[in-house]
This record gives C-alpha cells, structure tokens and sequence, in this order.
C-alpha cells in the first residue's frame, strides 16, 4: 500500500474518527471574524492556525471542507500573515486526483452512475474542473 493509500484509508476509515494523532489529521474551522468581515480579529485566529500546523511540521494539509478554510488557507494565509507556509494546502479531491495521475491510487471501473458537484472555491479559485475528474471509474450525470 502506497503512503497516500494509507492516508486516505486510515482518514475515511470511521474506527479512526476522534483518535487521530497530531501527526495524523486535525479539523478546523475558518474563524468566524472572517467570515462577519474582523479582520483584525480572523488575522489573530489565523495565526494561531497557522503556528500550529508550522509546530507539527506536515509537508501537507489536506482539507475535506471546500468552503471558507479551503480559500482562506490555500489563498489568502501568505498575504494575510505575511508568510510563505513550507506545507502545502490541498482539497482531499486534490490530493485523490493528484494520486490517481501519479500511479500511487487505483481505481476499478464501476458500473455505477454518480452525481458529481465540485466544491464551489475549488472550482472558482482552484482550477479543479469535471475534465479534470474525467477518470475512467465510473458514469457521470451533469
């Protein structure tokens, strides 16, 4: 089993909820200033996110919220703090499309048909696309 095979098994495996290792996952929320528009208040918040994912040292920080953290970590962190993090911000779509391109993920076609809504800032500020999901694992109904 690959690294990311073991990530992402042991993240989506219900047994692990709750007991994860700092080394493993941790689940935030963006602060609530940024959303209400403080952003004095969400730049103190941010920061105290940000020295904690800098204190355990992860090369990446995979989110499974498209919403407000993915946008507020990914793209505005460096300019809000001033900062170039040394991790890496990814969507867990991401990360599985980006494993599924290198080799590391494999997945069987199934004869199955699903509805796919991409996570709105991945799609508006990411880049991540339908064409970008177009793996052949299954039917896509728009």
């Amino acid at each position: 089993m690959t690294p990311d095979q073991h990530l992402i098994e042991h993240m989506m495996n219900p047994k692990n909820y709750g007991k994860m290792e700092k080394s493993d996952a941790i689940g935030i929320r963006p602060p609530i200033a940024v959303v209400i528009g403080l952003s004095d208040r969400a730049k103190i918040v941010l920061k105290r996110v940000y020295d904690y994912i800098e204190s355990i040292g992860p090369e990446i920080v995979v989110l499974i919220d498209g919403g407000f953290v993915y946008p507020l970590l990914r793209f505005e962190l460096p300019t809000r703090l001033n900062v170039k993090p040394r991790f890496r911000v990814m969507h867990i779509v991401e990360l599985l499309v980006e494993s599924i391109e290198k080799g590391r993920l494999k997945l069987k076609y199934v004869e199955d048909k699903v509805t796919w809504h991409p996570p709105c800032q991945m799609t508006r500020r990411g880049g991540l696309t339908i064409e970008h999901l177009a793996y052949p694992l299954c039917t896509i109904v728009h």
